[in-house]
Protein backbone atom coordinates (compact mmCIF):
# COMPACT_ATOMS: atom_id res chain seq x y z
CA UNK A 1 0.00 0.00 0.00
CA UNK A 2 1.17 3.14 -0.66
CA UNK A 3 2.40 5.92 2.29
CA UNK A 4 -0.36 9.05 1.30
CA UNK A 5 2.33 10.71 3.91
CA UNK A 6 5.47 10.56 1.50
CA UNK A 7 7.00 12.41 -1.26
CA UNK A 8 10.20 10.99 -2.99
CA UNK A 9 11.51 12.94 -5.54
CA UNK A 10 13.05 10.82 -8.59
CA UNK A 11 16.20 12.05 -10.77
CA UNK A 12 18.21 10.58 -13.36
CA UNK A 13 21.81 12.18 -12.90
CA UNK A 14 24.56 11.79 -15.10
CA UNK A 15 25.97 15.44 -13.36
CA UNK A 16 26.96 15.62 -9.82
CA UNK A 17 26.99 19.43 -10.18
CA UNK A 18 23.54 19.68 -11.89
CA UNK A 19 22.56 17.14 -8.99
CA UNK A 20 23.81 18.78 -6.16
CA UNK A 21 22.11 22.02 -6.87
CA UNK A 22 18.36 20.38 -7.43
CA UNK A 23 19.43 18.18 -4.08
CA UNK A 24 19.84 21.63 -1.99
CA UNK A 25 16.95 22.63 -3.08
CA UNK A 26 14.73 19.89 -2.05
CA UNK A 27 16.16 19.82 1.19
CA UNK A 28 15.15 23.43 1.84
CA UNK A 29 11.43 22.70 0.71
CA UNK A 30 8.74 23.13 3.88
CA UNK A 31 7.24 19.71 4.28
CA UNK A 32 3.71 19.06 5.06
CA UNK A 33 2.98 17.90 8.67
CA UNK A 34 3.57 14.39 8.96
CA UNK A 35 5.08 13.98 5.99
CA UNK A 36 8.25 12.43 4.71
CA UNK A 37 10.94 12.80 2.08
CA UNK A 38 12.92 10.75 0.20
CA UNK A 39 15.04 10.81 -2.35
CA UNK A 40 15.96 8.12 -5.23
CA UNK A 41 19.04 9.23 -8.03
CA UNK A 42 19.54 6.72 -10.85
CA UNK A 43 22.96 7.04 -11.72
CA UNK A 44 24.06 7.31 -15.46
CA UNK A 45 21.05 5.82 -17.36
CA UNK A 46 20.11 5.81 -20.86
CA UNK A 47 16.76 4.57 -20.37
CA UNK A 48 15.00 7.50 -18.19
CA UNK A 49 11.59 6.36 -18.48
CA UNK A 50 13.07 2.65 -16.86
CA UNK A 51 14.12 4.35 -14.37
CA UNK A 52 11.46 6.17 -13.17
CA UNK A 53 10.26 2.50 -13.58
CA UNK A 54 12.65 1.37 -11.02
CA UNK A 55 11.62 4.01 -8.77
CA UNK A 56 7.65 3.79 -9.06
CA UNK A 57 8.78 -0.60 -8.27
CA UNK A 58 11.12 0.54 -5.36
CA UNK A 59 9.01 3.06 -3.24
CA UNK A 60 5.59 3.01 -1.51
CA UNK A 61 5.27 6.84 -1.93
CA UNK A 62 2.24 8.03 -3.11
CA UNK A 63 3.29 11.65 -4.24
CA UNK A 64 6.36 11.24 -6.44
CA UNK A 65 8.40 14.04 -8.31
CA UNK A 66 9.56 13.12 -11.63
CA UNK A 67 12.56 16.46 -12.37
CA UNK A 68 15.57 16.55 -14.54
CA UNK A 69 18.70 16.95 -12.45
CA UNK A 70 18.91 20.40 -14.04
CA UNK A 71 16.38 22.35 -12.11
CA UNK A 72 16.87 24.07 -8.83
CA UNK A 73 13.47 24.86 -6.88
CA UNK A 74 13.10 28.58 -6.16
CA UNK A 75 10.31 28.43 -3.38
CA UNK A 76 10.13 26.17 -0.53
CA UNK A 77 6.25 25.79 -0.31
CA UNK A 78 6.01 23.78 -3.77
CA UNK A 79 5.20 20.47 -2.21
CA UNK A 80 3.07 22.11 0.54
CA UNK A 81 0.56 23.53 -2.37
CA UNK A 82 1.20 20.72 -4.80
CA UNK A 83 -0.07 18.02 -2.08
CA UNK A 84 -2.95 20.43 -0.92
CA UNK A 85 -4.03 20.81 -4.76
CA UNK A 86 -4.20 16.84 -5.27
CA UNK A 87 -6.14 16.42 -2.20
CA UNK A 88 -8.69 19.43 -3.50
CA UNK A 89 -8.60 16.97 -6.95
CA UNK A 90 -9.12 13.47 -7.11
CA UNK A 91 -9.42 13.32 -10.91
CA UNK A 92 -5.85 15.57 -11.27
CA UNK A 93 -3.74 12.85 -11.69
CA UNK A 94 -0.25 14.68 -12.78
CA UNK A 95 0.82 18.37 -12.38
CA UNK A 96 3.69 20.31 -13.53
CA UNK A 97 5.13 23.90 -13.70
CA UNK A 98 5.06 24.39 -17.57
CA UNK A 99 2.69 22.75 -20.61
CA UNK A 100 -0.08 22.95 -23.50
CA UNK A 101 -3.49 22.22 -24.00
CA UNK A 102 -2.89 19.88 -26.76
CA UNK A 103 -0.96 16.64 -27.32
CA UNK A 104 1.14 17.61 -30.31
CA UNK A 105 2.30 15.19 -33.04
CA UNK A 106 5.79 15.55 -32.58
CA UNK A 107 6.11 15.30 -29.01
CA UNK A 108 7.62 18.81 -28.36
CA UNK A 109 4.63 20.74 -26.42
CA UNK A 110 5.08 23.53 -27.15
CA UNK A 111 4.39 23.78 -30.63
CA UNK A 112 0.70 23.92 -31.65
CA UNK A 113 -0.71 22.97 -35.43
CA UNK A 114 -2.23 25.43 -37.19
CA UNK A 115 -5.48 24.56 -39.25
CA UNK A 116 -3.70 23.50 -42.59
CA UNK A 117 -1.67 20.68 -40.45
CA UNK A 118 1.84 21.06 -41.24
CA UNK A 119 2.51 24.83 -39.97
CA UNK A 120 3.62 25.64 -36.44
CA UNK A 121 2.79 28.68 -35.06
CA UNK A 122 2.81 30.52 -31.51
CA UNK A 123 -0.40 29.04 -29.43
CA UNK A 124 -2.38 30.34 -26.73
CA UNK A 125 -2.65 27.29 -25.39
CA UNK A 126 0.53 27.24 -23.56
CA UNK A 127 0.78 27.23 -20.11
CA UNK A 128 3.23 28.25 -17.68
CA UNK A 129 6.29 30.54 -16.08
CA UNK A 130 10.26 29.50 -15.15
CA UNK A 131 13.85 30.82 -15.34
CA UNK A 132 16.10 29.12 -18.24
CA UNK A 133 19.44 29.27 -18.21
CA UNK A 134 21.24 29.21 -22.03
CA UNK A 135 24.61 30.09 -22.02
CA UNK A 136 25.14 30.67 -25.67
CA UNK A 137 21.98 32.33 -25.81
CA UNK A 138 22.24 35.09 -23.67
CA UNK A 139 22.17 33.11 -20.21
CA UNK A 140 19.01 33.65 -18.04
CA UNK A 141 15.75 33.84 -19.54
CA UNK A 142 12.43 34.48 -18.26
CA UNK A 143 9.69 32.02 -20.04
CA UNK A 144 6.50 32.90 -19.52
CA UNK A 145 3.39 31.52 -21.35
CA UNK A 146 0.30 32.34 -20.95
CA UNK A 147 -0.93 32.12 -16.99
CA UNK A 148 -3.48 29.98 -15.12
CA UNK A 149 -6.73 32.22 -14.08
CA UNK A 150 -5.71 33.87 -11.01
CA UNK A 151 -9.32 32.61 -9.07
CA UNK A 152 -7.99 28.87 -9.52
CA UNK A 153 -4.91 26.43 -7.91
CA UNK A 154 -3.92 25.36 -11.69
CA UNK A 155 -4.89 25.40 -14.98
CA UNK A 156 -6.27 21.87 -16.74
CA UNK A 157 -3.70 21.12 -19.80
CA UNK A 158 -2.64 17.69 -21.16
CA UNK A 159 1.02 17.74 -22.41
CA UNK A 160 3.40 19.25 -19.35
CA UNK A 161 7.27 19.45 -19.67
CA UNK A 162 9.15 16.69 -18.11
CA UNK A 163 11.60 19.03 -16.33
CA UNK A 164 9.15 18.41 -13.11
CA UNK A 165 6.21 15.96 -13.60
CA UNK A 166 4.30 15.38 -10.11
CA UNK A 167 1.89 12.49 -9.82
CA UNK A 168 -0.54 10.92 -6.98
CA UNK A 169 -0.93 7.79 -8.71
CA UNK A 170 1.54 5.46 -10.03
CA UNK A 171 1.61 4.76 -13.65
CA UNK A 172 4.38 3.17 -14.93
CA UNK A 173 6.47 5.06 -18.14
CA UNK A 174 6.57 3.56 -21.40
CA UNK A 175 10.03 1.96 -21.61
CA UNK A 176 9.49 -0.04 -23.83
CA UNK A 177 8.58 2.67 -26.75
CA UNK A 178 10.96 5.72 -25.26
CA UNK A 179 14.50 4.62 -24.57
CA UNK A 180 16.59 7.70 -23.92
CA UNK A 181 15.80 11.07 -22.64
CA UNK A 182 13.30 12.54 -25.11
CA UNK A 183 9.70 12.32 -25.04
CA UNK A 184 8.86 9.97 -22.44
CA UNK A 185 7.44 12.39 -20.56
CA UNK A 186 5.09 13.50 -23.27
CA UNK A 187 3.68 9.97 -23.73
CA UNK A 188 2.78 9.71 -19.76
CA UNK A 189 0.38 12.71 -19.98
CA UNK A 190 -1.77 10.34 -22.47
CA UNK A 191 -1.15 7.04 -20.53
CA UNK A 192 -2.58 9.29 -17.64
CA UNK A 193 -5.45 10.86 -20.02
CA UNK A 194 -6.29 7.00 -21.39
CA UNK A 195 -6.87 6.42 -17.61
CA UNK A 196 -9.08 8.80 -16.90
CA UNK A 197 -6.77 11.14 -15.26
CA UNK A 198 -6.65 15.18 -16.06
CA UNK A 199 -2.99 16.87 -15.52
CA UNK A 200 -2.26 20.47 -14.63
CA UNK A 201 -0.27 22.97 -14.33
CA UNK A 202 0.71 24.85 -11.24
CA UNK A 203 -1.35 28.54 -10.98
CA UNK A 204 2.14 30.40 -9.82
CA UNK A 205 0.59 33.61 -9.48
CA UNK A 206 3.63 34.92 -11.18
CA UNK A 207 5.89 34.09 -9.03
CA UNK A 208 9.24 31.82 -10.57
CA UNK A 209 8.87 28.42 -8.55
CA UNK A 210 12.03 26.91 -11.29
CA UNK A 211 15.45 27.60 -12.67
CA UNK A 212 16.01 25.48 -15.02
CA UNK A 213 20.18 25.61 -16.21
CA UNK A 214 19.82 23.42 -19.22
CA UNK A 215 22.38 25.18 -21.16
CA UNK A 216 25.19 23.90 -18.38
CA UNK A 217 25.09 20.48 -19.25
CA UNK A 218 27.58 19.38 -21.70
CA UNK A 219 24.77 17.21 -23.57
CA UNK A 220 23.57 20.95 -24.58
CA UNK A 221 26.46 21.56 -26.97
CA UNK A 222 26.98 17.80 -28.34
CA UNK A 223 26.74 18.21 -32.10
CA UNK A 224 24.28 15.47 -32.17
CA UNK A 225 21.72 16.88 -30.25
CA UNK A 226 19.81 17.71 -32.81
CA UNK A 227 20.01 14.76 -34.96
CA UNK A 228 19.10 12.38 -32.13
CA UNK A 229 16.08 14.74 -30.95
CA UNK A 230 15.21 14.51 -34.89
CA UNK A 231 15.23 10.99 -34.67
CA UNK A 232 13.23 10.86 -30.88
CA UNK A 233 10.53 12.76 -32.56
CA UNK A 234 10.31 10.48 -35.52
CA UNK A 235 9.70 7.54 -32.88
CA UNK A 236 7.14 9.57 -30.92
CA UNK A 237 5.18 10.54 -33.80
CA UNK A 238 5.01 6.83 -35.34
CA UNK A 239 3.02 6.08 -31.95
CA UNK A 240 1.57 8.83 -31.94
CA UNK A 241 -0.53 8.70 -34.93
CA UNK A 242 -0.92 4.95 -34.18
CA UNK A 243 -2.38 6.36 -31.02
CA UNK A 244 -4.87 8.80 -33.30
CA UNK A 245 -5.64 6.46 -35.98
CA UNK A 246 -6.91 4.01 -33.68
CA UNK A 247 -7.49 5.67 -30.05
CA UNK A 248 -5.61 2.97 -28.62
CA UNK A 249 -2.85 2.83 -26.68
CA UNK A 250 0.50 1.01 -28.43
Amino acid sequence: MLNDKKVSFIICSNDDACLDIALVSINSLIKPEGFEFEIINIKNTKNVAAGYNSAIDNSNAKYKVYMHQDVQILKPDLILRIINIFKKNEKLGYIGICGSKDFTPDGFWWHSLADNGNIYVPSNKHYGILYDFFPNEGGLKLTKFNLPKKDSDFEEIKSIDGLMFITQYDVKWRDDLFQNYFFFDTWQAIEFYERGYIGGILNSNEDIYIYHFAGLKPWWDNPDRKKYEYESSLNYQKHFNEYMRTKKLP
